[in-house]
């Protein structure tokens, strides 16, 4: 080092800047990452020129690197920004957007003197501090310009129920201010998406209750699975509801179908476990035939107080189980007296 070097140090960047180390290196400069942290914002990059020849020229030209890069960084995030607004705007003169604002990237990009927010709810709680995150929010926005400029004397802004009230504010105060600013009158209503998603989910939750009070049955005789009479909904709304339909029905008779097993594969064990109980102590020293026959005797006798009634198969299992059980204690009877 000279004299001339040994107070010169590379400028640097913050190390979650990963766009921004990207467009300095394809202006030519070497962007170095430097730091061992798990989060990027505490590490760094290094901005150097190709050659790594520590100079103030080469200071000064990395500076200037920087600034023409934060230039053109800024030119693409809003032209992101402004094409995001357009892509989520309802508005047939785009004049007006609700859009997610915060966490990263060009949603994370402070509105230029564009924009206007009028309001906006968190949706999402993320913040990091540490990492640069920011909670999400859905935020109305208007295009000042594009609205100013829009012949219309009406307009009705779209919104999500959660905003409506703050747009209009306490006795339609805000709603006021935005009609004195551009000489329009403004409605608000409700986001027609979000209007139509709340009528299919209140048709959902209708065939829910219905399914879970009184089965497939009771779902077939209170409601019109074909929605023919729905004209509010699209046909690809309703064949995406029948679908929903039919998925659920099909899962409900699979879980009942479960169910009635495991009810019947619990009553088959409390009624091997009355046969083996009506044995009394005997029990342990049946013998492979007399057990067969003391179950069918059993079922003869106390048939009309059966839980259920076994088939051949689940007979041969109850003896099957018994077998075993009497062959289970009389081993471990042997295994006392030894």
């Amino acid at each position: 080092m000279t004299e001339e070097t040994d107070n010169l140090y590379w400028p640097t960047i913050a190390g979650d800047e990963q766009l921004f180390a990207q467009i300095l290196e394809d202006k030519g400069y070497v962007a170095e990452y430097s730091g061992r942290s798990g989060f990027a914002r505490r590490n760094s990059y290094v901005i150097k020129t190709k050659d790594g020849m520590l100079s103030p020229e080469a200071v000064e030209n990395v500076r200037q690197g920087i600034q023409q890069a934060k230039q053109e960084l800024a030119k693409k995030k809003s032209k992101e920004f402004d094409e995001y607004f357009d892509k989520e705007s309802v508005d047939e003169n785009k004049t007006y957007a609700v859009v997610l604002t915060g966490y990263n990237y060009y949603l994370a990009r402070e509105p230029d003197d564009k924009y206007i927010a009028i309001a906006s709810d968190v949706i999402s709680f993320t913040r990091d501090y540490r990492r640069g995150f920011d909670h999400t929010s859905m935020t109305l926005m208007i295009n000042k310009d594009r609205m100013a400029a829009d012949k219309r004397q009406f307009i009705t802004l779209r919104v999500p129920k959660k905003l409506m009230g703050m747009v209009i504010g306490k006795g339609g105060k805000n709603i006021k201010e935005l009609q004195e600013r551009f000489g329009k009158r403004f409605a608000v209503k409700q986001d027609l998406v979000e209007q139509l998603n709340e009528k299919k989910d209140a048709v959902r939750e209708q065939f829910e209750q219905l399914l879970k009070e009184g089965g497939v049955i009771g779902v077939a005789a209170n409601m019109d699975l074909t929605l023919k009479s729905r004209g509010d909904f699209s046909e690809k709304d309703k064949e995406g509801l029948r679908q929903f339909f039919k998925e659920r029905i099909e899962q409900y008779e699979k879980m009942q179908e479960e169910q009635r097993i495991r009810e019947r594969e619990e009553g088959l064990r409390k009624l091997t476990a009355a046969v083996q109980k009506s044995f009394g102590d005997k029990f342990i020293d049946m013998n492979a035939q007399d057990i067969p026959t003391g179950v069918m005797q059993y079922l003869s006798s106390h048939e009309d107080e059966l839980p259920l009634l076994p088939t051949d198969e689940e007979t041969k299992g109850m003896i099957a189980t018994l077998k075993e059980e009497s062959e289970r204690q009389r081993k471990w009877r042997e295994w006392e007296k030894q």
